[in-house]
Formats: structure tokens, sequence, C-alpha cells
């Protein structure tokens, strides 16, 4: 079986995430907190007010995971500049605060897919914190061991 591999697709792609995203639902049941359907009606709300843009995970060409990656906070914010997965990420005061947030994924898969996800977020820089708002405590184990793995790489020092 070939290697999972996560792309990040930026915000005006939207047609295409939806075409991948509504692929992994054909494949395999997804939460409704996670379906593309309650993700699409999340950013007619919230889409220009927070930044984001989306992962997708493929194995042998075709789709099987994606989550909505969005971003809130910055260098003024006590809680620094933050990286949310599924709808989360909102302006203080105007969130919808999902409870049952989860990973649209081909359920054989979501683990690979939330471990190849946070590698893939460890690279980038310009954020101090993932939150993983209304995942349940199951996912943060699985995703995050050992525990500094919900954090950015360390920077070089060179």
């Amino acid at each position: 079986m070939s290697e999972l591999r996560v792309r990040l697709v930026g915000a005006q792609r939207r047609d295409e995430t939806e075409a991948a995203w509504r692929a992994v639902e054909a494949a395999g049941p997804v939460a409704l907190a996670c379906s593309w359907r309650w993700t699409e009606t999340w950013l007619r709300h919230y889409g220009d007010v927070v930044s984001h843009r989306f992962a997708i995970a493929d194995r042998e060409g075709e789709p099987v995971a994606a989550a909505l990656v969005t971003r809130s906070g910055g260098s003024r914010s006590l809680k620094g500049r933050t990286l949310h997965l599924g709808t989360a990420g909102e302006p203080p005061g105007e969130s919808v605060v999902v409870e049952h947030n989860a990973l649209a994924s081909v359920p054989e898969h979501r683990d690979d897919f939330a471990r190849a996800l946070l590698a893939r977020l460890r690279r980038e820089r310009g954020w101090q914190r993932l939150a993983l708002d209304g995942f349940a405590p199951a996912t943060h184990s699985r995703c995050c061991a050992p525990s500094r793995a919900c954090a950015p790489a360390p920077r070089s020092t060179r």
C-alpha cells in the first residue's frame, strides 16, 4: 500500500476541495460535524473573517481524508497564533462552539491522516499552538503523542 500524502489547499480552491471531500464521504461514514455540508455552511458564515485552507489526504491518487485548517490570533493575542482543525477559530464572542469535531476520513485511514496532517503542519512556521476544538480526548492522545507533537517544530539556531 502506498504512503498517505497530505496536501494543503488554499481557500480559493474550494470547488476542488469539495470534490475531494465528497469522495471521502462517499467512501465511508463521516460524522455530520466534519461533513462537507457542515463545513460549507460554516464557511458561508465565517469564511470571510477566519483565515482558512484545506488539508486533503490521498492514497494511490484517491482522496481518503479531508480537514479544514483555520488560523486565529496574532502577535498581540494571549493565546498566540493558533491553528485549529475543523470548524473553529472564529473571532471572540462570535463562535458557534463546535462540540463534536472529527476528521473527515475513510475509517481505516483516520489515525494515519491525523499523524500525517500533524507532521505536515509541524513543518510550517508562523503558529505557536494547535487547538483541537471539540475533538474527543482519544483523538488528542492518538494525534499528539508524544506531547510535543502538537507544537510546531523547533527553529534551527543556525
